[in-house]
């Protein structure tokens, strides 16, 4: 699933890559379209939503890796 902007700039998008899992690769961008966040992410059952799995890396406003956080599967 992506999200786009009125202006056609990404939002986020969301693309399925274990279905028994139901894991994604997930990325949100900024307002200029430059990379927010990319990682990976889950559905829980438990939780009615998705939560962030493994390492997720995030970036500057100009799209340059910043720092990454690390989630528990």
């Amino acid at each position: 699933m992506d999200l786009y902007s009125p202006e056609g700039l990404p939002i986020s998008t969301l693309h399925i890559v274990d279905k028994k899992r139901v894991i994604f690769d997930q990325k949100e961008f900024q307002p200029n379209g430059q990379l927010r966040s990319s990682g990976r992410s889950q559905y829980d059952p438990g939780l009615h939503d998705s939560r962030r799995i493994g390492t997720w890396t995030y970036y500057t406003t100009d799209g340059t890796p910043a720092y990454e956080e690390h989630y528990i599967e």
